[in-house]
């Protein structure tokens, strides 16, 4: 009965050795580097997917204006919204389970302010070329105008 208890023992030791460094099992004390990517990657997920919540809203709304029903991508709307949900709730949960700091939810409308900023910045930069192809247009249009002869015109 002794060598059958220290048999157990043995294997339940060697059990709990092997799923000691799992991912999953890791305690609050244990967040290991692929925990922090896998929730690195997570929260990526969930920022893309509320960029393509938005994108979905906005397609919907245009069809509806549009005079068009909007019932697939509606469908789509509640599915990726349910995605979301539960991609949200295993973000939580990693996070108070490994004492990581989830970012807050991205609105949909701070990507676009990104955007606007950045087309800003480029239209910024290249607006010396275009002052400069600008002055070459008007030039050109002043000289075709003065060749044009517009007592023709008068006459009448």
């Amino acid at each position: 009965m002794k060598s059958f208890h220290v048999l157990l023992t043995t294997l339940t030791a060697t059990l709990m050795m092997s799923l000691a460094p799992c991912p999953a099992l890791a305690g609050p004390g244990e967040t290991t580097p692929a925990i922090k990517a896998e929730f690195k990657k997570l929260c990526s997920k969930r920022a893309q997917l509320v960029r393509t919540l938005a994108k979905l809203d906005n397609k919907a709304a245009d069809m509806l204006a549009s005079g068009d029903d909007p019932i697939e991508i509606n469908a789509e709307q509640t599915a990726a919204q349910d995605e979301l949900d539960l991609l949200q709730l295993r973000l939580e949960s990693m996070s108070i389970r490994h004492d990581l700091l989830l970012p807050s939810t991205p609105k949909p409308g701070d990507r676009i302010d990104e955007e606007k900023q950045m087309e800003s910045k480029a239209r910024s930069m290249f607006l010396s070329g275009q002052e400069r192809t600008n002055r070459i247009v008007l030039k050109r249009t002043r000289r075709m105008l003065s060749r044009i002869d517009f007592t023709s015109f008068n006459r009448n």
